[in-house]
C-alpha cells in the first residue's frame, strides 16, 4: 500500500534504501515531506517521485542504489539547498539553449556532489555544469563516440572549467571520474592545455594520451586508471611526474620494463595493480613510504621484481584470490621474510 506521508510532515531524513518491496506508486505523495534533507531509495524504485520538485528543504538525493538510469526531472535543479546528487542519472530530452540554461539553475547553485550524469547524446548536464560554481566531486558516464556531438562539445567545455576553477589545495578535495568509451581521445585532447587542481582523477576507457592531462593537475593524490586500449611506454613513463600520489590504482595496464626508482612517488602509501598482465620492477630504496600494496591479477606469477623486503613500512599485500597455489606460495614465503617491522605480515585475497 503506499505510504501515508501527510502523517509525517516534520520527517529530516528518509531512508528507504533497503526497503525490498517498494514501489513507484508508493511514493507519489512524497512532495507533502516539506522539511526533507536527505532522501535515499533502492533498488526496485525505477523513477523518481511525481513532484519531487517540491521538496524544498532537500539536500541530499542518493540513488545509488537504483538498476536502472534514472530521468532527473531538471526542476529538481532547483532546490535551492540541494548539494549533493548520487546515482546514474539522465536528463529529460528538450531543445537545449546554452542562453537559456539559467532558468533551469539558481543563480547561485548549491550543488557540490553531482556524481553522477550519464551524456547520452544529450548536452543538458553539461551545458549547466557550467554553471555549477560550488561543485567539489563530478562523476560522468559519456556513452557518446561522434567527435563531433553537441554533448562532447558541452562536456569538454564543462570538464574544463571544473578542472580550472581552482589552483588553491586549501579549499579541500576535490574529485572527478570519468568513464568514458571512445571519446576519451577527444575529451583528453581538449584538455591536455588545462592546469588546476584535483585532488582524485579516475579514469576508464580508450585512455591514450591520458598522461599529460593527469601531470598538469596540482595536488593529485589518488590516481585510478583503468584502461581499455594499450598504453605506450611513453605514457606510463610520464606518470613519474605525479610526485604528490598516495593512491594508485592501474586495471589493465601493462608494466613490463617499467622500473620504479628511488625518486619515483616519494609519498605513495598504496599501489594496485589489478589484472595487470606484467608488473614493474622496484629500484631498491623506492616506495619507501608504502603500507599496502595490492595484486590482483590470477595469472601472477613470482614477486616479479617487486621485492617486498625492501618496503620496511608495509602492512598489506593483498592477491588474487584465484592465483595458482604455487605462485600464492612464493609470495607467502616473501611475506614470512618480511623485516621485523612488518612481523606478521600475511597476504590477503582479493
Amino acid at each position: 500500500a503506499a505510504v501515508d506521508f501527510a502523517n509525517c510532515e516534520l520527517l529530516r531524513v528518509l531512508d528507504l534504501e533497503e526497503c525490498k518491496d517498494l514501489k513507484d506508486d508508493h511514493l507519489d505523495g512524497i512532495h507533502n515531506l516539506w522539511h526533507l534533507k536527505y532522501l535515499s531509495l533502492g533498488a526496485t524504485v525505477s523513477r523518481l517521485p511525481r513532484k519531487i520538485e517540491k521538496l524544498h528543504c532537500l539536500e541530499t538525493l542518493d540513488m545509488r542504489n537504483a538498476m536502472v538510469e534514472i530521468i532527473l526531472p531538471v526542476e529538481v535543479l532547483k532546490l535551492p539547498y540541494l548539494a549533493h546528487i548520487l546515482g546514474k542519472f539522465k536528463l529529460g530530452k528538450r531543445d537545449w539553449k546554452m542562453s537559456e540554461s539559467f532558468k533551469f539553475l539558481p543563480k547561485e547553485s548549491n550543488l557540490q556532489t553531482l556524481a553522477g550524469f550519464v551524456t547520452d547524446n544529450n548536452p543538458g548536464f553539461p551545458m549547466l555544469m557550467v554553471r555549477m560554481n560550488k561543485l567539489r566531486k563530478v562523476k560522468i558516464w559519456c556513452d557518446e563516440d561522434e567527435s563531433n556531438s553537441p554533448a562532447l562539445a558541452q562536456l569538454s567545455t564543462g570538464i574544463k572549467k571544473f578542472v580550472e576553477e581552482q589552483l588553491d589545495a586549501s579549499i579541500g578535495a576535490r574529485s572527478l571520474s570519468l568513464h568514458l568509451k571512445n571519446s576519451s581521445v577527444n575529451i583528453l585532447h581538449c584538455l591536455e592545455n588545462s592546469f588546476g587542481y584535483l585532488s582524485s582523477l579516475k579514469l576508464h576507457g580508450a585512455l591514450s594520451g591520458l598522461t599529460q592531462f593527469a601531470t598538469s593537475l596540482c595536488g593529485l593524490t589518488e590516481l585510478c586508471l583503468s584502461s581499455t586500449n594499450s598504453l605506450i611506454s611513453a605514457e606510463i613513463l610520464n606518470l613519474r611526474k605525479l610526485i604528490h600520489l598516495e593512491y594508485q590504482k592501474l586495471v589493465r595496464v601493462s608494466l613490463g620494463g617499467f622500473i620504479i626508482r628511488r625518486q619515483d612517488f616519494p609519498r605513495l602509501l598504496r599501489l594496485c595493480l589489478v589484472q595487470s598482465p606484467t608488473l614493474p620492477t622496484t629500484e631498491e630504496g623506492s616506495l619507501r613510504n608504502l603500507i599496502s600494496l595490492q595484486l590482483l591479477s590470477e595469472d601472477l606469477g613470482d614477486v616479479c621484481g617487486i621485492e617486498i623486503g625492501r618496503h620496511e613500512h608495509l602492512q598489506e599485500v593483498a592477491l588474487d584470490s584465484k592465483m595458482n597455489k604455487e605462485a600464492k606460495r612464493v609470495w607467502e614465503d616473501a611475506a614470512k621474510k618480511h623485516p621485523k617491522e612488518a612481523k606478521g605480515l600475511v597476504p590477503q585475497k582479493g
